[in-house]
């Protein structure tokens, strides 16, 4: 099995980080060069990544796990450099940055690379523009929307998921289905 796992506001808490850093309520487009100093003054992010996450990830480590973001123009670097900080990356087999400026979702990404796959696919992402996305561009991929209660969602998309999870936990429930 192929898990496509999220990571802002997924795997990690993106609105903690934000409100501890004094960031609250804004966007990396908003200030580019507030949010680069205040990551360059951490140096260990790993407080941000849920508690469910690392004993998913080691309970999983047999599938195949693809960590999957999605920066804003000019935020590759520094999405790249809050990822490494979280102390996840290494629980990977492989991770896929796509990019705004080139106007690729995760699901252009997805759909090109792994296109005729026999397994099975399972993508777990918060935002309904993505999951949108990912089941247009591949019908075959699983979609799954995360909906952590520790976080106040706001989208511009209306878009709901065949399958909703609040947590880890569950999604390891629910993987087992398939």
């Amino acid at each position: 099995m192929i898990l496509l796992l999220d990571f802002d506001n997924t795997l990690f808490n993106l609105e903690q980080y934000r409100k501890d850093f004094g960031m609250e309520g804004t966007r990396f487009g908003d200030d580019p060069a507030l949010y680069i100093e205040r990551l360059t003054e951490s140096t260990d992010l790993s407080r941000y990544v849920f508690r469910d996450v690392l004993d998913f990830l080691k309970d999983y480590a047999q599938h195949h796990l693809v960590l999957c973001t999605a920066p804003y123009p000019g935020q590759t670097l520094y999405q790249r450099e809050k990822v490494e900080q979280s102390g996840i990356l290494p629980l990977f087999d492989e991770t896929i940055f796509t990019d705004f400026a080139e106007k690729r979702s995760k699901g252009d990404v997805a759909a090109k690379k792994f296109q005729g796959s026999q397994e099975k696919i399972v993508f777990l992402d918060d935002a309904p523009a993505q999951i949108k996305s990912m089941e247009e561009c591949c019908p075959n991929i699983v979609s799954v929307k995360m909906n952590r209660k520790e976080i106040s969602y706001v989208y511009n998309v209306d878009y709901s998921a065949s399958n909703e999870v609040t947590n880890l936990k569950e999604f390891a429930q629910l993987l087992k289905s398939f």
